[in-house]
């Protein structure tokens, strides 16, 4: 079992993106510990962040070495 916070801004998302085979399970919230960010033109989804930052690489924002 498992308990959440509500968290303002949760009422207006519909839909979460959730990065598959992450490190750490995500809260469907945008209380969760990766800080999910509202998408800019549909509100009403969030998009969560891998522990690995792997959007940083699909973003060119980073680098593999």
């Amino acid at each position: 079992m498992t308990a959440s916070a509500f968290y303002s801004g949760d009422e207006d998302v519909l839909c979460h993106i959730v990065p598959l085979g992450d490190f750490r399970e995500h809260e469907l919230s945008l209380g969760c510990w990766c800080h999910p960010a509202q998408h800019a033109e549909h509100r009403d989804v969030a998009v969560h962040n891998a522990m690995d930052q792997r959007e940083k690489i699909e973003r060119g924002e980073a680098w593999l070495q």
